[in-house]
Parts: C-alpha cells; structure tokens; sequence
C-alpha cells in the first residue's frame, strides 16, 4: 500500500475508505469530517444495518465500529462481517464502553445471542 495517495497497490487503484458506523449523528459525522481532512474517503452509516446491506467485500478500508447501537449492534454486526467472511480490520468504539463490555467486544457477541 502507498502511504501517499492512499491506493492498494499491485495495480489496484481503488481508493481506502474509512466504514464509520454510528447511529450517533454528531459523532459519526464529526469522525467523516476529521477522516475527509486528511484526504481519506469517509462512508458514514447510521446502522449496522445500512452498512452490511451495502458492504462490498474485498474494497480496501477499515471499519470504525459503535458497539452500543440500538437493533443491530456492534456485537451483532461483528459477528456478522465473521461470518460473511470479511478481513477488514474493525476499530470497536463506544460511548458507553466499559470493562465488561471492552472484554465482550475481543471475544464477540454474546452467547445467548
């Protein structure tokens, strides 16, 4: 990968994009814009839902992730991307982030989910 431009290499001129999925809007919109200033391209999602019903595997990125989302959550959609297969590296974030729930999002969702 080239640092400069941002493109995979081996002739691959797609460019990274940053996955930022959060349902909180100030939140997910301030990391758009901090990701954009820096010349990276930002795709914003308010749900885990949108963002795996329009993930396209195999374009280069990684995934900042909000745990603690309502319907979906961050859990779910981890396990998801699993078993989807996916390799994009994922940033779990979380307002509400606490001891148990930072040792849930290394081991993944739930069991009784």
């Amino acid at each position: 990968m080239h640092q400069g431009n941002l493109s995979v290499g081996n002739g691959d001129e797609r460019s990274l994009a940053i996955y930022i999925v959060d349902d909180d809007d100030d939140v997910r919109f301030g990391f758009a814009r901090l990701i954009r200033s820096v010349g990276v391209n930002a795709r914003p999602y308010a749900s885990a839902e949108s963002f795996l019903d329009e993930l396209v595997e195999g374009e280069p990125g990684c995934i900042l992730l909000d745990l603690t989302m309502p319907r979906v959550t961050g859990h779910h959609a981890l396990a998801r991307l699993k078993q989807l297969g996916s390799r994009l590296p994922v940033i779990v974030i979380s307002f509400l982030l606490s001891p148990d729930l930072s040792a849930a999002g290394v081991r993944g969702p739930p069991s009784s989910v």
